[in-house]
């Protein structure tokens, strides 16, 4: 049975509503009806006495989308003549939306927006927020723009703003000579905020924006560090709070901390494993991992590190130590196993997945609250040389052929594989990748994966979305158990996608918001365009969908206790 909610709020013009908002009732269904509370508190619908409709004629041409019914309950009489028709009502066009960085309210409605401008730091100041988040008390939003700055090399904005009215509070600039800096995402812990930049993780002051170690510390000991040289591109990072229990002199001592994650593509180095045999090809051309995408997609994985704070204290001080990568937390491979390069203490994918020894390029990657990851990647990849190619049809050195499609991938919270699943049919590459052009197979590597953005809801169900795949879907949700496809839906035509950070769950509301290129060839579009949307999580059906009238596309989206924060290019 369904909950009867009396419309405190009013009413609204439902044709834009798959769902009714909380709190609203129908157009035209408050005529003469005031909703109010009693001073015991009592919810009460009482008839307004002697007044005329409170809506006589249209206001416009327009239609109205909310009208608020505001009443005193203390009030017995109201003097008709004392009303104003609502047509009579002075009306003024508000100034146009500006800006790249917008702020909903829990009711759904602008709160705020804001503008991240890069012209005060060099650029041209015409960016899309590529990355943006919430700290964990949501009381304050970090948002990235990547520019170009008129040396000519790309650099990274870094905003921190307050959640109440996005007054800037702080901003950081991440930069180097030479070099084009880039921010793919941004999460937070409970006082320090980590940037997925390039190979490296910045790790800045929540405060305050000032940065804490550096980003090239050898093997990641002295603060933000490069995945201890194993990474060419951190993707993604998130941050959960753990309990664990260690021996410490023979008594089990319990303790909470905070422990980041970080999805990576691997370094591009050439580099050596214990090689094959069996085969036609030489031992010596095995052994080698071919520098390049090769090795980059053979070394992708993830990476644990607990935040063991700036400077630690007590009996058990190891002294500075911001990030300390877990040894333990992943299986590793035997140095006998024939794709064994190194303990790396971490999970390589390339070593855990059933299309091993194949690695993919990850594309996305969340975090949940019990330590589990969610990565979504290419549905093929490459061996440790050009032997293991990316395609099912190949026939691999050691006779393996017939590679499984795996797009989703969930690691449990001990390092382990939980399931891997490709819910998804694979757009068809008639062209073939490299060498082996005309190949008719499926693979998305070409097209850097069909998904590029996951999310997950409290109880670990995984939302992954992207490009529309051959079944005319771009909107999968998947179990947090099996990763069984629980149900799908698209808001993307055949030439658009979903951004790689533009998925988020709200779980107070029930749905999960996506961003991205703006389109009219979403599911019951009938015309209009749309670049936000919110789907219910329990069924994907479309229950709001929002729209500038302009160009903007949605490039990130993130969530906290049911408002939503979004960018967009510039508006």
């Amino acid at each position: 049975m369904r909950t009867v909610s009396f419309p405190t709020r009013g009413e609204t013009n439902t044709a834009r509503y798959a769902e009714m908002p909380p709190g609203f009732a129908p157009k035209g269904s408050l005529l003469n009806v005031r909703p109010f509370f009693e001073p015991g508190g009592r919810l009460t619908g009482g008839t307004r006495q002697r007044l005329a409709l409170a809506f006589p004629s249209a206001l416009g041409t327009g239609e109205i989308q909310a009208g608020i019914c505001v009443s005193v309950p203390s009030v017995r009489e109201l003097v008709p003549d004392a009303c104003s028709p609502i047509e009579t009502v002075t009306q003024g066009t508000s100034a146009a939306a500006t800006g790249n960085l917008w702020m909903l309210d829990s009711d759904g409605g602008y709160a705020w927006e804001a503008f991240v401008d890069s012209t005060a730091s060099g650029g041209p100041g015409t960016e899309d927020v590529v990355a943006c988040c919430f700290s964990k008390d949501g009381t304050k939003t970090i948002s990235c723009i990547n520019y170009v700055h008129s040396s000519g090399d790309t650099r990274v904005l870094v905003q921190c703003r307050s959640t109440t009215d996005g007054s800037l509070l702080w901003s950081h600039t991440i930069s180097e000579s030479g070099v084009n800096r880039f921010a793919n995402a941004v999460c937070c812990c409970s006082y320090l905020v980590f940037v997925c930049t390039n190979q490296y993780v910045r790790v800045l002051h929540l405060s305050d924006g000032t940065q804490v170690g550096t980003d090239v510390g050898a093997s990641g000991s002295a603060g933000s560090g490069n995945m201890h040289g194993w990474a060419s591109e951190c993707v993604e990072a998130g941050v959960a709070s753990l309990t664990t229990t260690r021996t410490v002199f023979g008594f089990p001592v319990t303790t909470t901390d905070e422990y980041l994650f970080v999805a990576f593509n691997g370094s591009y180095a050439a580099g050596t494993v214990t090689g094959p045999t069996g085969d036609s090809i030489t031992e010596s051309t095995q052994k080698v991992i071919v520098a390049g995408e090769i090795a980059q997609a053979f070394r992708s994985g993830v990476m644990k590190f607990v935040i063991t704070g700036e400077t630690e204290t007590g009996p058990f001080a190891t002294g500075f130590n911001l990030l300390t990568r877990v040894s333990d937390w992943a299986p590793q491979l035997a140095s006998s196993d024939p794709f064994f390069e190194a303990n790396h203490f971490y999970f390589r994918i390339s070593e855990n997945s059933g299309a091993k020894p194949h690695g993919p390029y990850i594309t996305a990657m969340r975090v949940h609250t019990d330590g589990s990851c969610y990565v979504v990647r290419t549905n093929q990849g490459w061996g440790p040389t050009g032997y293991f190619r990316p395609t099912p049809n190949w026939t691999d050195p050691d006779g393996s052929t017939g590679f499984p499609f795996y797009s989703v991938m969930k690691i449990g919270p001990t390092g382990t594989l939980a399931w891997e699943n490709n819910n998804a049919a694979s757009i068809t590459d008639v062209v073939g990748y490299g060498s082996f052009a005309g190949s008719d197979h499926y693979n998305d590597i070409t097209y850097g994966g069909t998904f590029r953005a996951i999310a997950l809801d409290a109880s670990g169900n995984c939302y992954v979305a992207g490009r529309q795949n051959s079944s005319g879907l771009s909107v999968y949700a998947l179990s947090a158990n099996s990763g069984l496809r629980r149900w799908s839906q698209n808001v993307m035509d055949a030439t658009t996608r979903v951004r790689d950070a533009a998925i988020a769950v709200d779980d107070t509301r029930g749905l999960v918001w996506i961003g991205g290129d703006r389109n009219s060839g979403w599911t019951g579009a009938s015309g209009s365009n749309a670049n936000l949307w919110a789907l219910s999580l329990l069924n994907g059906s479309i229950v709001n969908w929002l729209d500038f009238g302009a160009y903007p596309s949605t490039s990130s989206v993130a969530t906290s206790g049911g408002s939503v924060l979004y960018g967009t290019e510039k508006l």
